[in-house]
């Protein structure tokens, strides 16, 4: 490797490594990708490449491969911010990077050798630099501590709260937060193993550094504030719009009141306090390298995705940190919104069209007491509810109530609600659960109406 030091932003998934991106790529001294960077391992998402036996063009497509959702918008790459027309120049990178890259080179090395060709592609290189680094990936889980340590690789730990991280994680899929909590912790715990076994970690406030506070980044590379830093980071990086990210911050607030005093929010809250210390257990490590390892055999995407390993690593770290068995002190009100959509319907990412839920009619005045954050989880499980009711309600006559009666209806059909309707198919089953009620309505008017009355 060169001259250059080397860094990488490392994510936990969402916690937002490109406004770190960008704060840095406005220092005169740092050369930075835009984008999310080595996302996509062929058809694996945040795995390492699978790079053996590949020519060199191939490694550079695979190391440059995209990732696009199925309206072809690309929302992973170095390229997705950047237009289309602008993206050509890179086949000068490529075949300069096949004709310089060596097979031998290690892992690190290839991913460094292959944004050196890259930066100045995309406009991103500083010449007279002394950083070159990228962001996209969870480094910690894809690239082998040995060789961050032997190449003196600096990782960044781009972190948020844990309410906006929740809230982050909460808008494109249907994530149960109270499972994501264990995600969390695992990752704390990771980082703070790595930073043990000689890892270079720093942890940077991605959201703080959007915001323009972006000391502590330059810090963390050991740099000076830049006396004039650009006003713009540059083609292809993320600009915050604080607008827009208030909205965050509402469903961060949200989140928040619905967690807060649950023993396992409470650790998660907490974490940075107990697990330096708690990483140090051998127990912990061993099980901490069996998760990384199984990680890179894996494919699942989903920040609830929890199993044994994880339930353990959780189980075993919050035993040694002496909190283990603290109590949920809240009152019935007080937890009946996590109640209700963590224990009355349960389900995951990858089992939500087929949640379980013990609830046979309608809460009626308790609906009152749920909280309802905008975010497809929560939507998703109140509509469950609405259709498991009246499912319930279209088999007996004798009593009925009306859709419109229940407070988490009225809710959903407030004007709050309108944006978050036009996703995931939602304002389409609200329809049909409206249509189902008219129905259900029709037919307990008619077992009202005395045989004969001709009424």
């Amino acid at each position: 490797m060169g001259n250059l030091k080397y860094f990488v932003i490392d994510t936990l998934g969402a916690t937002a490594p490109e406004f770190i991106a960008a704060a840095l790529a406005q220092h005169p001294q740092v050369s930075v990708l835009p984008g999310l960077a080595f996302v996509r391992d062929d058809v694996r998402l945040y795995r390492p490449h699978r790079l053996q036996d590949l020519s060199a063009l191939e490694v550079f497509d695979r190391l440059w491969s995209p990732s696009y959702e199925p309206s072809g918008r690309m929302w992973a790459g170095i390229g997705r911010r950047i237009p289309r027309q602008d993206v050509a120049v890179l086949e000068q990178a490529r075949q300069h990077f096949a004709q310089s890259w060596r097979p031998a080179s290690s892992y690190v090395e290839t991913l460094f050798h292959f944004a050196e060709q890259v930066a100045p592609a995309v406009g991103a290189w500083k010449a007279g630099g002394s950083h070159l680094g990228f962001c996209g990936a969870p480094f910690l889980k894809t690239i082998d501590w040995d060789e961050l340590i032997a190449h003196d690789v600096q990782v960044i730990s781009s972190e948020t709260s844990l309410p906006i991280w929740l809230a982050l994680v909460s808008y494109r899929s249907i994530v149960n937060g109270l499972d994501a909590l264990k995600y969390w912790i695992v990752h704390k715990l990771l980082r703070a193993s790595a930073s043990r076994a000689g890892v270079k970690v720093q942890v940077v406030d991605a959201v703080a550094t959007a915001k323009r506070a972006t000391d502590a980044a330059f810090s963390a590379l050991g740099l000076a504030a830049a006396a004039a830093p650009d006003d713009a980071p540059g083609l292809g990086h993320a600009l915050f719009d604080a607008t827009l990210f208030a909205q965050t911050e509402a469903l961060a607030a949200d989140l928040a009141r619905l967690y807060q005093g649950d023993p396992l929010y409470d650790a998660a809250s907490d974490a940075d306090k107990w697990v330096d210390a708690v990483a140090a257990i051998p127990e912990v490590q061993s099980l901490l390298r069996h998760y990384v390892t199984q990680w890179k055999t894996t494919a699942h995407i989903h920040f609830d995705t929890v199993g044994p390993l994880e339930n353990e690593i959780v189980t075993v770290a919050l035993r040694h940190a002496g909190i283990a068995d603290r109590d949920d002190m809240r009152s019935f009100e007080e937890r009946f919104s996590q109640a209700f959509f963590h224990e009355h319907i349960r389900f995951r990412s990858y089992s939500f069209e087929s949640p379980t839920i013990d609830l046979d009619i309608w809460l009626g005045s308790l609906e009152r007491l749920v909280t309802l954050p905008h975010a497809p989880y929560f939507v998703h499980a109140t509509l469950k509810y609405l259709e498991r009711c009246l499912d319930n309600q279209g088999k007996w006559f004798d009593s009925y109530s009306p859709l419109s009666d229940s407070p988490l209806y009225q809710l959903l059909r407030g004007p709050d609600f309108a944006h978050t309707l036009a996703g995931h198919d939602f304002a389409a089953r609200l329809e049909r659960i409206e249509q189902r009620d008219a129905e259900i309505a029709a037919r307990a008017r008619e077992r009202a109406v005395k045989p004969g009355s001709g009424a």
